[in-house]
């Protein structure tokens, strides 16, 4: 009996756990819908005649506040900033000083509000509300760019102003703004009738002022006329003033290396090495914003002096705490191959640059018919020895005599130039102690293996530009989609332009033409003070490169410059104003 009574317990054990067999609770949908406003307990939206000192807001279900000055944005603004706060359901915003009389003001709370479980934000909410008998209902749109690559700029500044001083983005904040959108595109509304001064600006401390290094601005040729019939869209071209070119720093990351940054790029720069010793090799080369300079003397003091030369805008003297050259020997014991990574920040930079070394490259490198290779190393090459240095030709290993030179402007690298036979094998060798670079290191044997590519692997472009005028110069240049210029012209007389470019690898490429106005070989950008715009750009993406095939491209610079057509270069992305040119079999 005692048996079956445990029989049984186990039995209603079993019966109770299966029944009782945990499972996630299913639940409702989850909740996408953002709060939503009561109506009943929030201040009158459109109201006029306003005399309170705060706004109230409530919604439906219980809210925070994120990155809320940035994203709340208050025309006309304050000079001392309201107080936002969330207290349960409700966003009040308390204002810290008189409202002006007769004025309507907006509030635009961008994706500031959100509900406190799902993150659902509250979109296009704007508060509106008058000091005086009506609401002001005048809009103005418009779109904001970059001057020099055309992209449009997010997160910029549109600024009106009722003063019409030029210095007024200087000292003062404007009586209406707006800020621009991921595509550059900006809408101001509930403004009153009036006459205006327009710009745009990228305000880097966000105090709606210029008075920040960096910060680009954008300007309208006419003073702004708003009526009841203003339909014009506007657009604006923003840019960073040039400045007079100085030295922001300089450091010698290693031993017999300075990098000198300036706050722009320059064109021509010389370096004076303030030492005793004389005759020692020095070499400096411009990358980018920077001058690297190069040099091995026997001054061991810890300090070195440099003196900074650029014609009339800069003269600079600077010292430089120098790493011993004793430690550094011992470190760099030979003169190294380099195959720059993907990687890699630049030899010039601080941080350590990413290198894969190598004495003998298995990986067949290609080379094109008709240009040099160029082979890089980590210091500037001081002497090559080239009678002991082989180019064995196909697979019988022929030797044949190359042209061995140093590049003009970056001795790092060796120029290998021959009369290369496409589709034909190479393999160059560089004895041990044929090279020696400044230091007087020299390189280990190294063996590299060459792939010539086919002429018919290359595509041309052939270019007309049948619209310049005869009194302007311009600057052509043909670049890649990562902003690198692979060949650069000039044109100076005549309506009808023609160039072409050859033997190209089959890829996107930009066409951009310069307005060189002041005739000094590069873009200028502009001066708000002396109202002078940026120089125009005019640019073409060709896409349909194809091997052994001739495209033929024609612009006109009777069209709207690079500013009204659209996405046009981007140095590091791709354009989306992709232009159709006419195809035909290369011969």
């Amino acid at each position: 009996m005692k048996s079956n009574f445990l029989f049984l317990i186990i039995i209603l054990i079993i019966i109770f756990c299966d029944c009782a067999n945990p499972l996630p609770p299913e639940g409702g949908p989850r909740d996408k819908r953002p709060p939503g406003i009561d109506s009943t307990a929030s201040s009158g939206f459109s109201a006029t005649n306003f005399n309170d000192d705060r706004i109230t807001l409530t919604f439906d279900e219980w809210v925070r506040l994120k990155d809320a000055n940035k994203q709340i944005v208050i025309s006309p603004p304050f000079d001392e900033q309201p107080v936002i706060r969330v207290k349960g359901k409700s966003v009040i915003v308390q204002f810290k000083e008189k409202l002006r009389s007769n004025t309507t003001y907006t509030v635009n709370f961008g994706e500031a509000i959100e509900d406190i479980t799902e993150g659902n934000k509250v979109e296009n909410l704007r508060y509106v509300f008058s000091t005086g008998d009506y609401i002001d209902s005048l809009r103005i749109r418009g779109r904001v760019r970059d001057a020099y690559t055309n992209k449009p700029v997010e997160d910029a500044v549109v600024l009106l102003y009722d003063n019409m001083e030029d210095s007024v983005v200087y000292k003062e904040k404007p009586f209406y703004f707006s800020r621009t959108n991921s595509t550059g595109d900006f809408e101001m509304k509930n403004l009153k009738e009036g006459r205006y001064k327009a710009l745009a600006l990228k305000d880097e401390n966000y105090n709606y002022k210029l008075d920040a290094t960096g910060e680009q601005i954008g300007f309208l040729e006419e003073d702004l006329i708003l009526t009841d019939s203003f339909r014009t869209k506007l657009n604006f071209l923003i840019f960073e003033e040039q400045q007079a070119l100085r030295l922001v720093s300089a450091k010698a990351t290693q031993y017999g290396r300075v990098r000198f940054q300036l706050n722009t790029n320059p064109q021509k720069i010389r370096v004076q090495h303030l030492t005793a010793q004389r005759d020692f090799p020095a070499y400096a080369e411009i990358e980018n914003d920077s001058i690297i300079y190069w040099f091995d003397t026997q001054d061991t003091l810890p300090e070195q002096q440099f003196v900074l030369y650029a014609n009339a805008e800069l003269r600079d003297t600077v010292k430089v705490k120098m790493p011993k050259r004793t430690q550094f020997m011992a470190a760099e014991s030979k003169l190294k191959l380099m195959f720059r990574s993907a990687t890699s920040l630049g030899i010039g930079s601080d941080a350590k640059a990413k290198y894969d070394e190598a004495l003998f490259s298995a990986e067949m490198r290609d080379i094109h018919p008709e240009k040099p290779a160029e082979i890089e190393f980590n210091h500037p090459i001081y002497e090559v020895n080239g009678k002991d240095i082989l180019l064995l030709e196909d697979s019988l290993k022929k030797p044949v005599a190359p042209n061995l030179d140093l590049m003009e402007d970056d001795r790092r690298y060796l120029i290998l130039e021959y009369d290369w036979k496409g589709g034909v094998q190479y393999e160059l060798v560089i004895p041990a102690g044929a090279l020696t670079d400044i230091y007087g290191l020299t390189n280990d044997t190294l063996r590299l293996p060459y792939q010539v590519k086919k002429t018919e692997d290359y595509g041309n472009i052939d270019l007309i530009i049948d619209s310049l005028e005869t009194d302007k110069n311009y600057l052509v240049e043909l670049l890649t989609l990562k902003g690198e210029i692979l060949e650069r012209l000039t044109a100076t007389s005549g309506e009808t332009f023609e160039y072409r470019f050859e033997s190209l690898v089959p890829e996107k490429y930009i066409i951009r033409v310069v307005e060189d106005d002041n005739q000094n070989g590069k873009w200028d950008s502009g001066n708000y003070l002396q109202r002078k715009n940026p120089e125009k750009i005019y640019t073409k993406t060709v896409s349909e490169m194809r091997a052994d095939w001739d495209v033929e491209v024609v612009m006109s610079l009777r069209e709207a410059p690079a500013e009204s057509r659209g996405p046009l270069i981007r140095p590091d992305g791709k354009s989306s104003n992709d232009d159709k040119p006419n195809l035909k079999k290369g011969g």
